[in-house]
C-alpha cells in the first residue's frame, strides 16, 4: 500500500510539473501536497480510532519513516552550491571533501578553485 502511494505521488508530480504552465506550478504542488497530507492524516484517523487492526503495520511504517529521515539528516551534507552561491566556500570545499570521501573518491577539489555559483553570486573564491 506505502510503495502504490509513492508511485501515486511520483506520477501526479511529474504530469504536474509537465503540463502546469509555470506561474500555477506553486499553487498546484502546495494543492497537491494538501490533498496528500490530508489523505495521510485521514488514514492515520482511521487507524486510531475506528481500526485498530492496522495499528501496528501504520506504527512500523510511521517508526520507518521517522528512523529513515533522522538517518539521512546525519549522513546528508549541506549542498555545496548552497554554501558557494550564499558565501561559504571553505564549508562547501569541506562538503565536496566529505561527499568524495563518502563515495570512496580519493580526488578533492583545491581550494583555489572558482566555481561559476560564486561568480554569480558575485563572491570571491575566499572567505
Amino acid at each position: 500500500i506505502y510503495g502504490i502511494g509513492n508511485i501515486k505521488n511520483s506520477v501526479c508530480y511529474v504530469w504536474l510539473f509537465e503540463l502546469m504552465e509555470t506561474r500555477f506550478k506553486s499553487s498546484a504542488c502546495s494543492l497537491l501536497n494538501a490533498f496528500n497530507s490530508a489523505t495521510i492524516a485521514i488514514f492515520s484517523l482511521y487507524i486510531l480510532f475506528i481500526s485498530r487492526d492496522w495499528f501496528y503495520i501504520a506504527f512500523f511504517m510511521y517508526l520507518l519513516g521517522i528512523a529513515s529521515f533522522v538517518i539521512l539528516l546525519l549522513l546528508i551534507p549541506e549542498a555545496p552550491r548552497w554554501l558557494l552561491i550564499n558565501g561559504h566556500n571553505s564549508d562547501a570545499y569541506e562538503q565536496f571533501a566529505y561527499i568524495a570521501a563518502f563515495n570512496g573518491n580519493q580526488f578533492t577539489i583545491p581550494e583555489s578553485a572558482i566555481f561559476i555559483e560564486q561568480q554569480l553570486a558575485g563572491r570571491k573564491s575566499s572567505d
